[in-house]
């Protein structure tokens, strides 16, 4: 199923809408125990999380699972993590009618940085 472009499914690409200095002010250590609590949930492990500013200054996350999961699973995630609502309805969207999610936008734009 994975075609060129498309995010690995052991790669979560989150875009929260916070402020990304508040964000590793406030909220980082909470938020890394939310993620190991919801994967933990899903039987997996975080194996690298990383944090970039969003050129709009929200924050834009990376996290390496110990494992593939399946599309809609990765969606699950995204939603349970904090992504922003619209992508990851889109996503879904896109998940239904092309079989891939549309995470593969931001992976272009992450791999740029």
């Amino acid at each position: 199923m994975a075609t060129a472009g498309v995010t690995p499914s052991d790669l979560l690409l989150i875009d929260i809408d916070f402020d990304y200095s508040s964000f590793m002010t406030y909220f980082i250590r909470f938020y890394e125990k939310h993620v190991k609590l919801i994967l933990d949930k899903f039987g997996l492990r975080p194996l690298v999380i990383e944090y970039k500013e969003s050129t709009n200054h929200n924050v834009h996350v990376k996290i390496l699972l110990d494992k593939p999961v399946d599309y809609e699973t990765y969606l699950h995630l995204l939603l349970a993590l904090g992504c922003d609502l619209g992508l990851v309805s889109i996503s879904n969207a896109r998940l239904r009618t092309f079989g891939d999610p549309l995470v593969k936008q931001f992976y272009k734009k992450v791999a740029k940085k």
